[in-house]
């Protein structure tokens, strides 16, 4: 093994991040609580590549709009892939956004033990 340290940047432990959603009747309001080492990553990602007339805000929202688009795309790539066995089993679970959530963090569908 190197001696390599790498960044972790997503997690799905939800006790390792700080998000919050708030709904009104018409919008919603995203927060999201980044660590000292996040922000030093988010401020080196937003200078590099942020575009002048693009606001901070803005940005944000393209970049989270592209990762719920590759995780959908990720999530279609992944149940194509399956077998009917494995579909009709995560169906007949009745927990299909959990197992979509482990299917895209392990690659492997949940089974029934």
């Amino acid at each position: 093994m190197s001696g390599d340290t790498k960044t972790k940047l997503l997690s799905t432990n939800p006790d390792e991040y700080t998000f919050k959603v708030k709904e009104g009747r018409r919008r919603m309001k995203l927060y999201v609580k980044l660590t000292k080492a996040e922000t030093q990553q988010w401020n080196a990602l937003k200078e590099a590549v942020k575009p002048e007339h693009v606001t901070q805000d803005e940005f944000a929202k393209i970049l989270f709009f592209r990762g719920v688009n590759g995780f959908m795309e990720e999530l279609t790539n992944k149940v194509n892939s399956m077998t009917d066995e494995e579909r009709e089993s995560i169906i007949e679970d009745g927990d299909v956004a959990t197992s979509a959530v482990e299917l895209i963090t392990t690659g492997v569908a949940p089974t029934e033990e």
